[in-house]
């Protein structure tokens, strides 16, 4: 998907300022109703979460290390009889039909975008060096990895890798998501493109996309975390008409035109991104109560925030990864 620099986002500046912003962490940012931070903000939710190990997936091992293998055989799945995913399924709906009222079960598959020109930039500075100085530029002449980067030809090559995987399992009826929520930015659409256009939305019947403020990189200060305009999005991701996509996503209600949440000189807390995720987390056991598996497309602040939200065991994603959990809701 082509670029179109006058509808992306903050404009690059003919000169830029190349003095070092210091970061101030913001309060929560919010993106739904709730308006007003208070010092009993998790009360409010509906849900408290606990991460399911039931033996499931090999990414819950205790042998596996601090950074996940970007995708596995079977997404991970230990089962490889030829029964695996039809059993998978009756066992998650078994725990869901012996729980107590008000506990829910769900799937998610979480997978995190391919590599972005800002992940070259960063392995080519360095994180301390990316963090400190490069991160809140545009460009370095080379490469330009703000605003709202797209992805590598390597970062595509690793989305069709999951797009693969998910067909060799094709034959055993794999439970393909029933909801897929993307961030806005675009190197997760566009991964979210090239791992599920011809399977989980093939055809009339299939799942659309929706962008989901609350699924974005950490908020601030780096350019690359700023999104694009909902034109821009709606005539690239928005659409049919456009020759290079193949699939239309959904805009949440309260999507705004312009990014009014990025600033250039703040940046959100790791609490405000775990707060977000709730939100995202608390909707979805909230309203889709009849949904058990689902997609989330982001990043690696989104997979981490989820991860304490849920008590995951400590594990980076890398880019192009997708980790599979299951989580376990009560409700308050």
């Amino acid at each position: 998907m082509t670029s179109c620099p006058e509808l992306v986002g903050p404009l690059i500046p003919k000169k830029q300022n190349t003095s070092v912003h210091k970061v101030i962490y913001a309060e929560p940012i919010s993106t739904g109703n709730i308006r007003t931070r208070t010092h009993n903000r998790f009360k409010l939710m509906a849900h408290q979460f606990e991460h399911v190990v039931e033996g499931f997936f090999l990414q819950d091992a205790p042998s596996t290390g601090k950074v996940a293998s970007a995708v596995l055989p079977r997404l991970g799945l230990i089962d490889d009889s030829p029964t695996r995913w039809d059993d998978f399924r009756k066992t998650i709906k078994k725990l869901q039909n012996d729980a107590p009222r008000g506990t829910f079960y769900k799937a998610f598959y979480l997978q995190r975008h391919g590599q972005g020109f800002h992940n070259v930039a960063e392995s080519k500075y360095g994180t301390d060096s990316w963090n400190d100085y490069w991160s809140k530029l545009y460009t370095d002449g080379n490469l330009t990895w703000g605003p709202d980067p797209s992805l590598t030809s390597l970062g595509i090559e690793q989305a069709k890798h999951v797009n693969a995987v998910w067909k060799e399992e094709l034959a055993l009826s794999p439970p393909f998501p029933e909801i897929i929520w993307s961030s806005p930015l675009r190197r997760a659409a566009d991964t979210l493109v090239w791992t599920y256009q011809d399977t989980a939305m093939n055809g009339s019947s299939g799942v659309r996309p929706m962008f989901k403020e609350n699924l974005r990189e950490s908020i601030g200060l780096h350019t690359c975390d700023a999104r694009s305009t909902s034109y821009f999005l709606r005539t690239t991701y928005g659409t049919l008409e456009n020759p290079h996509n193949a699939i239309r996503f959904e805009f949440e209600p309260s999507f705004e035109t312009h990014d009014i949440l990025w600033k250039p000189d703040q940046r959100e807390s790791e609490q405000s991104q775990i707060e977000r995720t709730r939100k995202v987390v608390d909707e979805l056991f909230r309203e889709y109560s009849d949904q058990t598996f689902v997609s989330l497309v982001g990043h690696g602040g989104t997979i981490s925030s989820f991860f304490k939200l849920v008590d995951h065991k400590d594990c980076e994603a890398p880019t192009g990864s997708l980790i599979p959990v299951i989580v376990k809701a009560k409700a308050t």
